[in-house]
């Protein structure tokens, strides 16, 4: 009866494995269409106005390319400092006949991102609606946008190589007056410039062929895709961009004022940190324009609280007024999208506060996944300190989890105590994290020391009836690998970036309290080139022994490695070694 049981908890999950695995098996089906040319070109003249030039001719191959993925085009700019000039737009068929887009196809829209912004209304987005599509036809599009002097503090380019289709040819070209340095980066790529000198302009031009469509395999970073970086921009002047107009923020009667009704009247560090934060959070609709897509501008500190809206970038500058008038440290940084900041912008960083209260570290965004995602980066990437002008290398924070958890069955389940030391990686300032893991025991107690928190509380664990048995899924922690790992592709075609490297142990003690305890026994290690991972599972007479324990030595994972990840995992998340049976 026992083996009946057994079979029929095991065999549906091994058939679901084997499903999600045979859905997320990449396809290698044909590209859906093919750039033969495609060219991108930036001036910076000497005056300080700027010109973008792009070019491309598409074909089509599929249906879905013609009639969604490529039917349109868009173009944002702001027509108060640009200029958008349309100097070609047809679709060439497949029997040479060329088609010209007619004047009704090129429809001028708010761009969505700023549908809830009335100040950034007066962006406009061009919607180029491409015409006399059919299998085998070529689209071509070639625009200029022209900004005026002043509008853009400095050339600042960043663009992905790889596109969603293939390129077969492709032209880069930058040129800058003689006076500017230009930093530039083309990167996973060996191509060299050619450079030329005339009448006081220096430019650069690169000639790339054949390049690859981008894996469409999900990845937190992406940090092995190709990319071009270019910007006359030195630290100096990207700390200058934003620094000059955060002073003017001392000019605003109204900071002092607001930073009193947000603070609790006496208040540690600590609870003003949390009052700022979760008024940031919660008092502004978030707006999900860049900082380049705005001219490097922020808006007044009066007109952003007003308003009730701002982006991220203005956010952040209300942000640090406030903890400045608060009287706690904070910096406005920007990291980059890259382990290397060599050539790279002001355009691709990501805007965050970096504070300390009681001698801890915080790094901030505007909204909680923004927080999540700038310490996931900061493991990798180094960070410009736009308030100091210093550079910051990347710090990689351990991340150690050991639980410890004493089970005492019921009928409908478990009464658990747990002990759970958590590093201070996984937690957040307002202590969501902390609840979520404490299942809400409002007698949880907490230690802390400087390399983790030691979790002490007590829950229930319901059980799932089936037939004679119940099956109980063992507690763990609601950031362990087991839950933040999504489903696995067969194979990948580009690295794999984790955002730490796992070090999980898990150890139960199950009391029986006359029950029958009917999974097997296991005493299973495995150890490869990623890491290792153990399960041991010791029926007694009346007490169960489990543990759990994955290590991983690598977080960032080739193609090549990628399967002896997948074997790590796969073991990891097994449901029978993550819930028990029962009777």
């Amino acid at each position: 009866m026992i083996e009946l049981a057994m079979k029929y908890f095991i065999t549906p999950i091994v058939f679901v494995l084997c499903l999600l695995l045979a859905i997320s098996t990449p396809a290698s089906a044909a590209s859906e269409a093919e750039y033969k040319k495609l060219s991108k070109s930036w001036t910076l003249n000497a005056d300080g106005s700027q010109e973008f030039h792009y070019s491309m001719e598409l074909t089509l191959f599929t249906h879905t390319a013609m009639n969604s993925t490529y039917g349109e085009s868009f173009i944002v700019y702001n027509p108060a400092y640009q200029t958008l000039k349309i100097n070609a737009s047809y679709t060439k068929q497949k029997d040479g006949t060329i088609i010209q887009t007619p004047a009704n196809a090129f429809v001028e829209v708010l761009p969505q991102h700023a549908a809830n912004a009335p100040a950034y209304n007066n962006l406009k987005e061009m919607v180029i609606v491409h015409t006399g599509l059919e299998l085998g036809a070529t689209i071509y599009l070639d625009y200029t946008i022209t900004s005026k002097a002043g509008y853009l503090p400095e050339l600042d380019i960043y663009e992905p190589i790889r596109l969603s289709s293939p390129v077969k040819e492709c032209k880069l070209s930058v040129s800058v007056p003689n006076s500017k340095d230009l930093h530039y980066r083309l990167a996973e790529m060996q191509e060299k410039p050619h450079v030329s000198n005339v009448n006081g302009q220096r430019t650069y031009i690169w000639a790339l062929h054949d390049l690859k469509a981008m894996s469409r395999l999900s990845d937190i970073y992406h940090f092995d895709i190709p990319f071009f970086a270019a910007t006359t921009y030195s630290n100096q002047t990207m700390t200058q961009v934003l620094s000059k107009q955060a002073d003017a923020a001392k000019r605003f009667s109204s900071l002092k004022a607001l930073t009193q009704s947000i603070i609790p009247k006496d208040s540690n560090d600590t609870d003003k940190l949390k009052a700022i934060y979760n008024y940031i959070q919660n008092s502004f609709a978030h707006i999900p324009l860049d900082l380049s897509t705005c001219g490097y501008r922020i808006r007044p500190f009066e007109d952003i609280v007003q308003s009730a809206y701002g982006t991220d970038s203005e956010l952040i500058y209300v942000f640090q007024q406030l903890l400045k008038e608060a009287g706690l440290k904070a910096d406005i940084c920007a990291v980059f999208p890259d382990t290397d900041a060599t050539g790279i912008g002001l355009k691709p960083t990501t805007l965050y506060i970096s504070t300390k209260v009681n001698g801890k570290k915080r790094l901030l965004a505007p909204t909680a996944k923004a927080t999540q995602t700038i310490c996931f980066l900061r493991q990798y990437c180094p960070a410009l300190n736009l308030s100091t002008g210093i550079m910051e290398e990347a710090r990689f924070q351990p991340s150690p989890i050991t639980y410890k958890a004493d089970l005492t069955l019921t009928d409908m389940g478990a009464s658990v105590k747990a002990e759970a030391a958590i590093a201070p990686f996984f937690l957040d300032i307002e202590g969501k994290t902390e609840h979520s893991m404490t299942r809400g025991d409002a007698k949880a107690q907490t230690k802390t020391t400087d390399t983790s928190t030691l979790f002490t509380y007590a829950h229930e664990v319901r059980s799932e009836k089936t037939g004679n048995y119940r099956i109980l899924s063992l507690p763990d922690c609601p950031f362990s690998t087991i839950h933040t790992t999504g489903m696995l592709e067969s194979e990948r075609d580009c690295l794999l970036t984790l955002p730490v490297a796992s070090d999980e142990t898990y150890t139960y003690q199950i009391h029986l309290n006359g029950k029958t305890f009917c999974t097997p026994a296991t005493n299973l290690k495995l150890n490869n080139s990623i890491g290792s991972v153990e399960i041991v599972i010791q029926p007694k007479e009346n007490e169960v022994y489990i543990k759990r324990c994955l290590k991983l030595a690598k977080t960032r994972i080739s193609p090549k490695e990628y399967p002896a990840y997948v074997e790590l995992i796969n073991i990891w998340r097994d449901h029978n070694y993550t819930q028990v049976l029962i009777k």
